[in-house]
């Protein structure tokens, strides 16, 4: 399949087990609404979608769309969870912010 600009699009082909799993995450009150999303481009792509008409249809940027297929692609549902970052946990600003 071929994507924008001539480079080639990850294939995804999914086997039942996934594709349960990750209906099951995409469905509404399945999961994070992140890892919905991530699920629901997956399962696009596993239907043929090319990148653009994913970020077409989800209101999304290609960029988005081509990292969690390629990611999908090379590290399968694991994959689709948010990585540690670096530095210093985040704080909730917003807890207690207007209290007198």
């Amino acid at each position: 399949m071929w994507d924008v600009a001539g480079k080639s699009a990850e294939p995804i082909i999914l086997s039942d087990r996934e594709r349960a799993v990750l209906d099951r995450i995409a469905r509404p009150g399945g999961g994070r609404q992140a890892m919905a999303l991530r699920a629901g481009i997956v399962l696009l792509a596993a239907e043929g979608l090319s990148n653009r008409s994913i970020s077409d249809r989800l209101l999304l940027e290609e960029h988005c769309v081509g990292r969690w297929r390629r990611r999908f692609a090379r590290e399968g549902i694991w994959g689709l969870f948010d990585r540690p970052r670096s530095g210093a946990p985040r704080k909730n600003h917003g807890e207690g912010r207007y209290r007198r």
